[in-house]
């Protein structure tokens, strides 16, 4: 219970005090914190770069691929945006994956992968692709399937050079997936539709 007669305490401390535009009116404060707020971010900017993928089976022996950054970095959204920004990071990526032609049966399996190899792209077997804990194959009565990559850590959550990514490409994550030969002969088999977050920072 307050005693009567008590005073409330008074925090003293410095609070910033912006001097505005008359003429401005509330537009003026509004644009000054946007502006302080790229500065503050480097410029930060995020984009959702699109990317299809058509898988075709081999024609005798089992195959495997990854989608990876060399992948995301080659895709227009991402090129239009290279060029202006000193960096850049893969937050995110969604693959939703369908089978275009479930008439034709394909043993295939499939899981997204984390790694740190830098400048050739990281080759898979088709048990290791099986030992990730997010593993599906994809039957041909189920005909579609999504997996979600996301960046984890210091490593994948670091931003990479926009200028040395042709020499410089750390592969932190992906797609990966082994098919078999087809018993019929199909042109196209399964379909992947890519959404990769992007960031990137600190404008030219």
């Amino acid at each position: 219970m307050t005693r009567r007669g008590a005073r409330k305490s008074v925090t003293r401390r410095i609070q910033e005090v912006r001097i505005t535009d008359p003429t401005a009116g509330s537009d003026g404060a509004k644009i000054d914190r946007i502006i302080s707020q790229l500065q503050n971010s480097a410029s930060q900017t995020r984009i959702l770069a699109g990317d299809v993928v058509d898988v075709q089976p081999p024609v005798s022996t089992g195959a495997t691929r990854i989608y990876g950054f060399d992948s995301i970095i080659a895709t227009d959204d991402f090129q239009s945006l290279a060029a202006q920004f000193e960096t850049y990071r893969v937050t995110a990526i969604k693959f939703d994956v369908y089978d275009i032609n479930p008439g034709s049966v394909v043993q295939n399996v499939w899981s997204t992968f984390h790694n740190d190899i830098f400048d050739v792209s990281p080759a898979y077997t088709r048990l290791q692709i099986v030992d990730a804990p997010d593993s599906k194959v994809l039957s041909s009565g189920e005909t579609h399937t999504t997996f979600y990559w996301r960046a984890h850590g210091t490593e994948e959550m670091r931003f990479q050079g926009t200028s040395t990514v042709s020499t410089r490409l750390a592969y932190f994550g992906g797609l990966r997936f082994h098919t078999l030969a087809s018993a019929q002969s199909v042109n196209q088999k399964y379909q992947v539709i890519v959404h990769a977050v992007v960031d990137f920072r600190g404008r030219l």
